[in-house]
């Protein structure tokens, strides 16, 4: 069986708006484990140059889970072009474990 988790990496402009998603990522379901961290961010948006502090919001779920966290994200996010971004990463047995028993299948 193949061990592997769902990573999903995606910026908001707060933690406040980080985290009401992450809990309903949570209390659904969706998301085995959600983590937050803040970056700093400098990018083009209208031809402008942009500084941003953002808070990064990181899902772990399980591939069959992918489109419900996806439809999630872009419901709630607060962006008009939120970055979803995600990547599937190997992982030991037990985590993998774990999390089959967190997220609904």
């Amino acid at each position: 069986m193949n061990k592997s988790i769902v990573f999903f990496y995606i910026p908001y402009p707060d933690e406040i708006s980080a985290r009401e998603t992450g809990m309903h990522l949570i209390e659904n379901k969706i998301a085995a484990c959600v983590q937050y961290f803040p970056v700093h961010s400098n990018f083009l948006w209208n031809k402008q140059f942009e500084k941003s502090d953002e808070i990064v919001l990181i899902a772990k779920t399980l591939k069959a889970s992918q489109k419900a966290l996806r439809k999630a994200i872009r419901k709630m996010h607060p962006y008009e072009l939120p970055f979803i971004g995600h990547f599937e990463m190997q992982v030991n047995k037990e985590y993998y474990n774990w999390a089959r028993s967190i997220v609904k299948k």
